[in-house]
């Protein structure tokens, strides 16, 4: 909606990839961005997220629970309640 908001890094539970964009939640929020999911994973690497999937990024500090499914991967439990893959 043309407005530009600061989101701390320690804030974000995960990004994922959407085309050439990047959604970014933050609990039950997400913001759209226009970035590639490697850009972000470079920019965010050192703020202690994990590229979990080819479009998913993941703050390992806000991970609560890692979870095996019957089909050999992994869900990871967020402190927001949230989970990705």
């Amino acid at each position: 909606d043309g407005r530009y908001v600061h989101v701390p890094a320690a804030s974000i539970d995960f990004v994922e990839a959407a085309r050439n964009y990047v959604v970014i939640h933050v609990g039950t929020t997400t913001y759209c961005h226009r970035a590639s999911i490697s850009t972000l994973e470079q920019y965010l690497a050192s703020a202690g997220f994990l590229r979990i999937h080819k479009s998913v990024l993941v703050n390992l500090a806000r991970v609560r629970a890692i979870e095996s499914d019957f089909h050999g991967t992994y869900v990871f439990r967020l402190a927001s309640g949230a989970s990705c893959r």
